[in-house]
């Protein structure tokens, strides 16, 4: 059973939690609690009345760690010291001996409340604009999809705006709410990355369940990018989907996935901060916005014009193209009016007649920019000018906006991040450092001490509305356990970083990727593209370079070669300023991965160039293994279009490998040079010796890559000979290796091969069924 709530409270007298805050409250009194205890109560109240299993419980709240029953134990302990409660006469959490706990507690569906941090941040003056959101969720719930671009330059309230319609729509029953945000981001952004982060949060909520199970029946290609949702067999089985299916696949079944939600079920998904989101997530967003099949869904986008306009962003002509269609609806966001702040004025200040006399001044040094706004109001508190017991004087007031608050918001945040202690400015710029949302790990690494320190502090800003605000626990791969954080607002942040000084800022860079690399271990790859971010504002170029070939490979499983070749042309342009023995190398290395992604994208006329480029410049090195290998994937690339040019990439590869006295190389280059023969002149026993020699040579080498590509077209000859069933074996093994490898390309060919010697084997229906995967 759901909670009963009401905005971001829930009530179980004379307790309650509040959500936006994090804490726990007795009346109107904060009860101690620890982050990791707040999200486990959190947890437990929202299956109400249900057992939950410890299994169920470490699998959402210590996702991909391994942790024993001791740890829950000892949150449970604490949270039944901070509600006094006993085990043996449970009030609030009862135990289940062996399998898990239950919170018994009385929710009280009336007892809806606002704190005065809630009143801090209420919405003024977004009346027309709420009405209009909450028209379009019940369209929505009625089954009627709808997209919504809220818009508005940077404090202008966007976020305050769809904030508060998520906390209106997700205390309504059967709705769904994700949220996620894009990051700025050197080249291209992570593939779907304010999607995968919006559905992974929500899978870690109430809805975790059901939202898994609907995944698994109808995009599984998706359950495969969140490995902590589901077991080790169940991420094997997922794995081998993912590199065969297109981004296509992705985008089609996560629509279906959204249509096949019964009619008591609406998502709401938010992504804010699309000026910086990647090509796939726009795809996305395009694919929804079109299909016609009914479907509860709302989706809102945030984004910022002026920046989409000033940096020639996709996602203009996607809006654009939507708008002319009336495929989605745009919301522009305006400043507040003078009234407007003086509404404010009177919500947060009922006990005083402030908001006459000061609405004028504080709307023309603010100019009506919400966050401005808010940020001289807090100050003028701060100061102890307004807000106090006793009634302010209009005239210290007045002289104080017009003489001492600065004219700017920029300056204005610098004012307030003064007023802060130094050990809290110091973990708040270690923080921007780490990213608009990060983990206090990433801020403990940063600054070299104890984890407890910056969790202690960032929960104290949080609490009192300063900067920052929780969002929710997370497991790390080594079985840390850390609290996360995210900047209130993005200029936060964005002013943090730029206080701190340049030699200071690539440390704490280094430190944090450094850190990041510990804690993910074999796992790394799941954060390169945020690891290239913190090792090329470190300096360390190679490493950014390693990682943004890593964070491709990333991209291209997920079929998001376009992101794959974004994150390649800047390690290209990060490689041109490394010393000029480390440059050839990895020049070579990324001009085959960016024609490998072509390849995939079905674009051979860019990949051969790419190809070609890499055999021009192993030849000016000297590298005939690497000229080899380009050779063969431009032969490969220019085959679809030019057999003449084939043929020479053919004959070439020949008298290379007649040349070459490396045992592994020549094998490799007959191999090719065989593998071209069939396709030109057909079978001929000796090409197929070739294939045979080049395969046990690349076995003997232990190169994968190499093996993959061999054995998969080896599955071709023995067709050819009638040996079915040992090219059905060969085409499988290929599949195998080249998942391991991520060649999505080969993967296919290898399952166009395996299709082939069963239908010529008498297995149609097994064919049939490879070819419909």
């Amino acid at each position: 059973m759901e909670q009963p709530r009401s905005g971001t409270q829930i009530v179980f007298p004379p307790f309650r939690l509040d959500l936006d805050t994090q804490r726990l409250l007795r009346e109107s009194s904060p009860v101690p609690l620890t982050p990791k205890a707040f999200a486990l109560l959190h947890f437990l109240v929202a299956r109400s009345h249900r057992l939950v299993t410890k299994d169920e419980i470490l699998r959402a709240l210590w996702a991909g760690t391994r942790v024993q029953d001791a740890v829950l134990k000892v949150a449970i302990r604490e949270i039944r010291k901070a509600l006094g409660d006993r085990a043996t006469a449970p009030h609030y959490i009862e135990t289940s001996p062996r399998r898990g706990y239950r919170f018994v507690g009385k929710i009280d569906s009336t007892g809806r409340r606002r704190d005065k941090a809630s009143k801090r941040t209420g919405l003024v003056g977004r009346g027309p604009e709420m009405a209009r959101l909450q028209e379009w969720l019940e369209g929505a719930r009625r089954g009627e999809r709808q997209v919504v671009f809220v818009t508005g330059e940077g404090g202008i309230g966007k976020t305050a705006v769809v904030q508060a319609l998520l906390e209106r729509a997700a205390s309504e029953p059967g709705v769904w709410v994700a949220r996620g945000a894009c990051l700025e981001q050197y080249g291209s952004g992570e593939a779907y990355l304010p999607v995968l982060e919006g559905i992974g949060r929500l899978a870690r909520g109430p809805h975790g369940e059901s939202l898994v199970a609907l995944l698994r029946r109808h995009a599984p290609t998706w359950l495969a990018q969140m490995p902590s949702l589901v077991s080790d067999t169940e991420r094997e089985t997922l794995g081998r989907e993912v590199i065969g299916a297109t981004g296509e696949r992705m985008v089609r079944e996560l629509a279906e996935a959204v249509e096949a939600l019964d009619d008591k079920t609406t998502l709401v998904l938010a992504l804010e901060d699309l000026q910086w989101s990647d090509y796939s997530t726009l795809d996305l967003i395009s694919c929804l916005a079109r299909r016609r099949e009914p479907a509860g869904l709302l989706l809102i986008g945030t984004f910022r014009p002026s920046d989409v306009l000033l940096g020639h962003h996709p996602l203009r002509a996607v809006t654009r193209e939507l708008r002319m269609r009336r495929q989605c609806h745009e919301l522009p966001l305006g400043y507040l009016s003078q009234a407007e702040v003086a509404e404010y004025l009177a919500a947060r200040f009922p006990d005083t007649r402030l908001s006459g006399a000061m609405a004028g001044p504080i709307h023309g040094r603010t100019g009506g920019n919400p966050l401005f706004l808010v940020n001289v109001v807090d100050y003028l508190v701060g100061r102890n000018l307004i807000g106090a017991a006793a009634a302010p004087d209009p005239g210290v007031v007045l002289r104080e906006i017009e003489s001492v608050i600065p004219e700017s918001l920029r300056e204005m945040i610098e004012k307030q991040i003064d007023r802060l202690a130094d050990e809290e400015q110091g973990v708040l710029e270690a923080a921007s450092v780490a990213g608009i949302e990060f983990p206090a790990l990433a801020v403990a690494a940063g600054l070299e001490i104890d984890l407890a320190r910056p969790e202690s502090i960032c929960d104290g800003l949080a609490r009192r509305g300063q900067f920052l605000r929780p969002t929710g626990v997370r497991g790390l791969p080594d079985g840390t356990v850390t609290a996360r954080y995210e900047f209130i607002h993005p200029m936060y942040q964005d002013v943090l970083y730029h206080r701190v000084p340049p030699a200071r800022r690539l440390r704490l860079h280094r430190k944090i990727g450094e850190r990041g690399i510990a804690v993910y271990g074999p796992r790394a790859g799941e954060i390169a593209s945020e690891l290239a971010v913190h090792f090329e504002r470190a300096g360390d170029l190679r490493g950014a370079v390693d990682h943004l070939r890593r964070a491709a490979d990333n991209a291209s499983r997920r079929s998001a070669h376009r992101e794959a070749i974004g994150h390649l042309t800047r390690a290209h342009d990060l490689v041109d300023r490394l010393p000029e023995p480390d440059r050839g190398d990895l020049q070579m290395l990324i001009l085959e991965q960016v024609g490998t992604a072509r390849r995939s994208m079905g674009d051979m006329q860019e990949a051969a160039g790419d190809f070609e480029a890499l055999v021009g410049l192993a030849r000016e090195r000297g590298r005939a293994d690497r000229e080899a290998r380009g050779l063969f994937y431009y032969g490969s690339a220019v085959s679809w279009f030019d057999r003449t040019r084939f043929q020479e990439a053919a004959d070439q590869a020949a008298a290379l490998a007649r040349r070459l006295e490396d045992d592994l190389l020549r094998a490799h280059t007959r191999g090719y040079s065989a593998y071209w023969s069939l396709l030109l002149r057909g079978f001929r026993p000796e090409d197929a010796e070739a294939s045979a020699a080049a395969i046990a040579a690349a076995r003997r080498s232990g190169d994968r890559l190499l093996l993959s590509q061999h054995i998969g077209r080896s599955s071709y000859f023995e067709c050819l000979q009638s040996r079915y069933g040992a090219g059905c074996e060969a085409a499988q093994e290929g599949m195998r290796l080249a998942l391991e490898v991520g060649d999505a390309f080969d993967y296919l060919l290898c399952r166009f091969f395996l299709a082939w010697g069963l239908l010529h084997g008498g297995r149609w229906g097994q064919a049939l069924g490879v070819l419909e995967e």
